[in-house]
């Protein structure tokens, strides 16, 4: 999968992004540990998403999304490729706000819900599996 602004463009990503919820709604049956090679853009896509349709308030999704970006700095490719989606993070969530709006929807929670459901394909009931404990 690609990281944030690229994952509404890619039909891999979003099938990506698809078996990854889908994965998640079946944590019970084994452990789940999420990493990417940088552990910034994919593994931040992925866990902001998750943690908005789980209800983390939007201070924390940034402050996790910030801890997340320091992994940059290390990137020996960051030379090779001036292309890296982890510089577009303003791009990922300025989508999200764009289509909260299209949608009249206020919550984090709510808009991340409706997109996974809208864009990715992913069930309602594989929603409601990841989310029994949110309160609503």
């Amino acid at each position: 999968m690609d990281g944030y602004d690229r994952i509404f463009i890619h039909d891999l990503s979003k099938q990506s992004i698809k078996e990854l919820f889908e994965l998640v709604s079946r944590a019970d049956e084994n452990p789940i540990y999420c990493h990417c090679w940088g552990g910034c853009d994919r593994t931040g896509t992925f866990c902001f998403l998750l943690g908005a349709l789980l209800g983390m308030s939007y201070t924390d999704l940034i402050m996790d999304y910030e801890l997340s970006s320091f992994a940059g700095n290390r990137r020996v490719h960051f030379k090779e490729n001036h292309n890296i989606s982890w510089l577009k993070f303003p791009e990922f969530y300025e989508y999200l706000e764009n289509y909260a709006k299209k949608c009249g929807l206020v919550k984090i929670s709510e808009t991340v819900e409706k997109l996974l459901i809208d864009e990715f394909g992913i069930s309602k009931l594989i929603i409601e599996k990841i989310c029994f404990c949110r309160k609503k």
